[in-house]
């Protein structure tokens, strides 16, 4: 069995183990599904595009990454700030 080392960023890697756990999975094993996924398409098994390069918040989080975002949210870590401004018609 063969061994591999990859560099994640440190907060990636802890939102990543929230997920993985959530779903049973490790980091082995997630990788493991992913590239038996790969080879079994023959391709990344899922869209890589810039149709959209801002946070998409229409979907659900789980209660982990809620906590964690929050978490986040406090340090100001991850956290985009934009200004708005208002138009008048």
């Amino acid at each position: 069995m063969a061994q591999i080392s990859i560099m994640i960023d440190d907060d990636l890697k802890d939102r990543a183990e929230l997920f993985l756990t959530e779903l049973g999975f490790n980091f082995s094993t997630a990788f493991n599904v992913f590239i038996r996924q790969a080879i079994r398409e023959r391709r990344i098994p899922f869209d890589i595009d810039l149709r959209n390069t801002y946070v998409c918040v229409d979907y659900e989080l789980t209660e982990a990454e809620l906590v964690l975002r929050a978490d986040e949210m406090a340090r100001g870590v991850n956290v985009v700030r934009r200004e708005l401004i208002e138009i008048e018609d």
